[in-house]
């Protein structure tokens, strides 16, 4: 199970109207800027306990701004 970003583009606003950069956002929330560059940039999902950190701190609920993934076990696959 993960959470992937639903709109990189909206979460990249909402960073900047904080007045933070993505290093910086990444920091914050006590992760690599490479794993924040890939989470936004759709190439890594993110666990429970980081997409609860973003949107916490982007002030958003997590259904706004995540898909939930979950893995069919029979094919090894995930589904949205």
């Amino acid at each position: 199970m993960g959470f992937m970003i639903k709109n990189t583009l909206v979460i990249k606003r909402k960073i900047a109207m904080l007045g933070m950069n993505q290093t910086e956002f990444s920091l914050k929330i006590g992760i690599s800027k490479s794993f924040m560059s890939q989470i936004l940039s759709k190439r890594r999902n993110c666990s429970p306990k980081i997409a609860i950190k973003i949107a916490d701190e982007l002030g958003q609920n997590m259904n706004d701004i995540f898909l939930l993934l979950v893995s069919d076990y029979h094919t090894n696959k995930e589904a949205k």
